[in-house]
């Protein structure tokens, strides 16, 4: 078997988290941005911690945070629980989004200290899409987007599609699969508005709509302010690697199986699972 390659040290932090820090650095010049925090949690690291956003970044490098260095799954779940107690959104950026997926990782960081553009709903209008524009745009905006949903519906801003929602269904309820809006924008009251369309065109029967959001990089403010009440979230699951460059989704099968995916050079890697959320009309109606 070749030897695991580490990935290169800079005085105690990769060459990868510094671009992180470097990134932040640049969008707050004036401000106090600490390293290898070890107060907020009382002992436990934080890579990047922004005392006037009180904010905190995590960057897992998938060598020392796949199962080859931590085989807790609980792990990253449990410190995102840690700094929610302490008052800190903690955002944990894996090595390969922000090998691949620079640009959106950016652009989420960018939002959560306040940096973009907002639009109201009423500035917007709001129109089902095809299946070819919908995926375009998740896959140009989104981090992980669920592909091959049911139906998709577009907020357009002056001609420019700025957001994209999508839906699948089950016998009892619908999916909002996507809630996803363009680099740089904010749409005020956005899920408010593509669900009011449509309910009106596909939920007549007003069956429930849930929900979800990874809890490594959101919050799901936008589906408590449309009404969504969370509910318990799930635990963590896991992808998989085997050059540590790349995490790739897992699904058994005879050819792979979980209990031999290390035997065949494969590790885990454990994420903070997800938030979820449920529109329940008849609740509503009740209140």
């Amino acid at each position: 078997m070749m030897a695991k390659k580490k990935p290169l040290i800079l005085q105690g932090t990769s060459l990868e988290e510094q671009s992180v820090y470097n990134f932040m650095r640049s969008l707050l010049p004036n401000k106090t941005i600490v390293k290898n925090d070890r107060n907020i949690l009382k002992g436990k690291e934080l890579d990047i911690y922004i005392p006037s956003k009180r904010l905190a970044i995590e960057f897992n490098g998938l060598y020392w945070h796949s199962s080859n260095m931590k085989d807790d799954p609980f792990y990253h779940i449990n410190k995102s629980i840690e700094a929610e107690k302490a008052g800190v959104r903690l955002i944990s950026i894996m090595s390969d989004e922000w090998e691949m997926k620079k640009p959106i990782v950016q652009d989420i960081l960018r939002k959560a200290i306040g940096i973009y553009e907002t639009v109201d709903r009423d500035s917007c209008e709001v129109l089902e899409i095809s299946f070819r524009e919908g995926e375009s745009f998740l896959q140009n905006n989104s981090l992980d987007p669920v592909l091959n949903s049911k139906k998709y519906f577009a907020i357009r801003f002056s001609n420019e599609t700025i957001a994209v929602a999508s839906f699948s269904n089950t016998d009892n309820n619908w999916i909002m699969t996507n809630y996803c809006e363009r680099k740089g924008y904010i749409v005020r009251d956005g899920v408010k508005a593509v669900l009011k369309v449509f309910n009106k065109k596909y939920n007549k029967a007003k069956l429930p709509i849930a929900v979800s959001c990874d809890r490594r990089y959101f919050r799901g403010v936008e589906f408590l302010e449309a009404g969504f009440k969370e509910i318990t979230p799930t635990g963590p699951s896991f992808t998989i690697t085997k050059n540590f460059k790349k995490r790739l989704k897992f699904k058994e099968s005879k050819q792979l199986k979980e209990a031999d995916l290390q035997k065949k050079g494969f590790y885990k890697v454990y994420d903070c699972g997800k938030r979820r959320f449920v529109l329940d009309f008849n609740l509503q109606k009740q209140k």
